[in-house]
């Protein structure tokens, strides 16, 4: 429409008009804390911190699952070479896990930041294990115990684990966790017959830990888009409509059935597959 037309010129000559009046800004110096904050511990966040570390500079790197790796670490391949993704992962979760100039914060989250660019001050929560990380010897013998038994959210849904657990095999730090939100306390894990080195500690409180950092780095990743909303497909009503990470899981040689390709239902191999 002509008006609409008129009042867009008139956006433009109010923008140049503006524009003529601009002064440059002001150059500070400020003093920046040589130290970075990087939340997530996924691909992204520990290309990050290795390559801060390697340049001298002191890393957080606070990830809010028990283990770093992130999603990278549920995909059987990688496009476009098909590499094996824990091949390509795992040494790089060991190569942070080692490197002096990180601290690695898992089952942890940042809570609060202040201060202003170059300088922040960010306020981490430290949950707790449960667990002693100094006493367990990673025996697993509290596993075997354990008498609860919930969904795996390492394997989507498609396998289950116990309420004291390790996310996955090459989790690091492979430290054990109690999920408190499933554990029922019977206490058979702490006896003394099951954890001989009396690492289980039901009374562990959280910690909060202060930190100054110059920069922050936000590398949290992504989440699933939950197909639920999309009542015409099933997706939670039928137990073999399934995601297509749910797929990966199944097709990867690492996951709940060794890379087959079978219903969740049944676990037998399906006639057909459609993806939508």
């Amino acid at each position: 429409p002509e008006g609409a037309y008129e009042t867009a010129k008139d956006h433009i000559r109010m923008a140049v008009a503006k524009a003529r009046e601009l002064v440059p800004l002001e150059v500070q110096k400020v003093k920046v804390e040589p130290s970075c904050l990087i939340i997530g511990g996924g691909i992204a966040g520990m290309n990050a911190a290795l390559d801060l570390a390697n340049s001298g500079y002191k890393v957080y790197l606070v990830e809010k699952t028990p283990t770093i790796g992130g999603h990278m670490a549920q995909l059987d391949k990688t496009f476009p070479t098909m590499d094996c993704s824990s091949c390509i992962l795992t040494p790089k979760m060991s190569e942070v896990s080692r490197e002096k100039n990180i601290e690695l914060l898992t089952y942890s989250e940042v809570v609060e930041v202040s201060g202003y660019i170059g300088n922040f001050e960010a306020t981490i929560l430290k949950k707790p294990h449960y667990v002693d990380q100094v006493k367990c010897n990673g025996c697993g013998i509290c596993v075997d115990y354990c008498p609860v038994i919930v969904g795996n959210e390492f394997e989507l849904g498609l396998a289950t684990r116990k309420a004291i657990y390790i996310p996955f095999p090459q989790a690091i730090p492979g430290q054990y966790t109690i999920d408190m939100d499933h554990c029922i306390k019977c206490g058979i894990c702490a006896r003394i017959d099951v954890c001989e080195p009396e690492a289980i500690i039901f009374d562990e409180e959280p910690e909060y830990l202060k930190v100054k950092v110059g920069t922050i780095i936000v590398a949290t990743g992504w989440d699933l888009y939950d197909p639920t909303e999309l009542k015409q497909y099933g997706y939670g009503r039928y137990p073999n409509v399934i995601t297509g990470f749910q797929m990966e899981r199944l097709l990867s040689s690492f996951g709940p059935v060794i890379g087959k390709p079978v219903r969740p239902s049944d676990l037998k191999e399906p006639h057909s597959i459609a993806f939508l």
